[in-house]
């Protein structure tokens, strides 16, 4: 008995997600992966944004959403520094030729 009601739970959380309820940048949604950088400073992160050549507008948009939510949760604020990638060229900003890559730094007050 015990086993079925884990079983309903988990397939009703599972229903109550779906790809209707993601967020979209450019028309697109993307796999984002927000990373400390430097374990002694945790304000410091890499964000990294997969398949970005399907509109490097909504990619950006999409690592900077996931900067935010980073900030927000890690210091309750919104406030951050970008090192690289925001606002330069995307080709800079490509690793392993696939992955749009941003560093920044939240800014905790």
């Amino acid at each position: 008995m015990r086993l079925f009601a884990v079983l309903l739970c988990v397939s009703l959380l599972l229903a109550c997600s779906n790809e209707g309820d993601m967020i979209l940048f450019d028309g697109h949604a993307y796999q984002t992966r927000a990373e400390i950088t430097d374990r002694s400073d945790r304000r410091r992160f890499k964000i990294t944004v997969r398949n970005p050549e399907v509109s490097w507008i909504g990619a950006r948009a999409a690592g900077e959403f996931e900067a935010i939510r980073y900030c927000i949760g890690a210091y309750g604020t919104s406030e951050l520094n970008w090192f690289s990638g925001s606002h330069e060229e995307d080709h800079d900003n490509v690793d392993d030729g696939r992955d749009l890559v941003l560093f920044g730094e939240c800014r905790p007050r």
